[in-house]
């Protein structure tokens, strides 16, 4: 990577990782098209933008996360001492909105440079996830404001919010264990909250979108209780795993 950067005279520079669980490969289920073609790729300013920087807002085309990449130090320093977005969920994300516009030159390894290991804090209950991502999303449309792209860019992030409404539900009632009292009176949060609310009005009519435009509490609840009764058992077999 560090050869790389020298000989590329690129920003940022990105590789493979491959994921790990107790020192055994997990495959990936999804490989972002930067990695498609296998060989050294080198994208410029306006690629970069026209190309990568989707990524940041649904569409998948370069690894978001801060690891697996390797920095020009006064580009990072100038992407961190940005405000401070989020408290924890998306904090990766956070900076890389800020990075990739700021980085002239990209270098994309076909190699693998990192190992993560499976599991960690972003598998708990955490409840402030969802605050985490509505102030990501209004954070978002100002960039993408700022930087055009030859994108759909409102629809891919109206369909990412409602999906990540659902995801917030099932880690409520899965890991944070909520009753069916308590899972209500989020689904009663959500219904309210304007922002949930125009995104569920724009989006495609997928997940829960419908449910939450005609506000149908009742139908979200089945919904995410149907959702828990069909994860259980992948559920128990992941704790079982991780036991090992």
């Amino acid at each position: 990577m560090v050869t790389a950067i020298r000989d590329t005279k690129a920003d940022i520079v990105c590789g493979k990782t491959i994921r790990k669980w107790k020192n055994i490969s997990v495959s990936e289920k999804f490989i972002p098209p930067c990695f498609a073609a296998n060989r050294i790729q080198i994208f410029e300013k306006n690629d970069i933008i026209n190309k990568l920087y989707i990524s940041c807002f649904g569409i998948s085309n370069l690894p978001v996360t801060l690891w697996g990449k390797l920095y020009n130090t006064q580009l990072i320093s100038k992407a961190i001492n940005f405000e401070n977005i989020v408290k924890f969920m998306g904090d990766d994300l956070s900076v890389m909105l800020h990075a990739l516009p700021l980085c002239s030159r990209l270098t994309v390894l076909p190699e693998n440079v990192y190992y993560y290991n499976v599991g960690g804090n972003t598998t708990r209950y955490m409840p402030y996830m969802l605050e985490d991502f509505l102030a990501l999303y209004q954070y978002k449309e100002k960039m993408a404001v700022c930087y055009p792209m030859p994108y759909d860019v409102a629809k891919l992030m109206n369909i990412e919010l409602v999906n990540i409404v659902k995801s917030y539900l099932l880690m409520c009632a899965k890991a944070g264990r909520y009753s069916a009292g308590q899972l209500d009176e989020e689904i009663q949060k959500i219904v309210k909250n304007p922002i949930i609310r125009r995104a569920a009005e724009n989006a495609e009519n997928i997940g829960l979108a419908e449910y939450i435009r005609q506000g149908q509490n009742d139908l979200i609840a089945d919904n995410i209780w149907q959702t828990v009764k069909k994860d259980k058992w992948k559920d128990r077999l992941k704790r079982l795993l991780y036991s090992v």
